[in-house]
């Protein structure tokens, strides 16, 4: 019996991890960033890691506010974006089944339409998310903790346009924020 119960909750945390990164992704998308940063955990810094795929930034601890601010900065600015993910894989700790690292693949795709030529313009990525996850047994959820960022291959398109989209959001010409 206790070995079916903890298949079963094994299962659960399965799926709500998926949930859990699922609605990340789907948040960036929408621009929720109250679902986006209800992703995160609030008690502690999230431990972000872009070098694996914008060399530019630096690994940092970031509050989960500040995280949903600077998402909202970097995607408001296109005028469309899609991050679609696949291949869970979630691993748990073995000495501690509240916690795990969740990863899937990630295609991300940013379009902006750059000037009044109409001329098209976009950004993919394709690489791997890779999420530290625990369990906050006092809300009864699966909240990240920290995420590392790779890119298998070079950015198809233009890499320039995730700084033109921060730009045209600093200006005040991005997508409305859901939230």
């Amino acid at each position: 019996m206790a070995t079916t119960e903890a298949n079963y909750d094994r299962q659960i945390s399965i799926q709500d991890i998926t949930r859990l990164l699922n609605n990340m992704a789907f948040a960036e998308d929408v621009l929720d960033m109250d679902l986006f940063q209800s992703c995160w955990t609030s008690e502690q810094p999230i431990e972000l890691d872009l070098t694996g795929h914008l060399s530019r930034y630096e690994k940092q601890h970031i509050a989960s506010k500040d995280l949903a601010d600077m998402v909202q900065r970097a995607l408001s600015g296109f005028e469309g974006t899609q991050h679609a993910l696949s291949n869970f894989m979630i691993d748990f700790n073995p000495s501690d089944e509240n916690q795990a690292v969740a990863r899937a693949y990630v295609t991300a795709y940013h379009y902006l339409q750059r000037d009044s030529t109409a001329r098209e313009t976009k950004a993919i990525m394709r690489g791997l998310w890779n999420v530290r996850v625990r369990k906050n047994l006092s809300l009864g959820k699966w909240e990240a903790i920290g995420i590392k960022v790779d890119r298998f291959v070079p950015i198809e398109g233009d890499e320039t346009l995730y700084d033109e989209a921060k730009a045209r959001h600093d200006q005040g010409k991005g997508r409305a924020v859901v939230s």
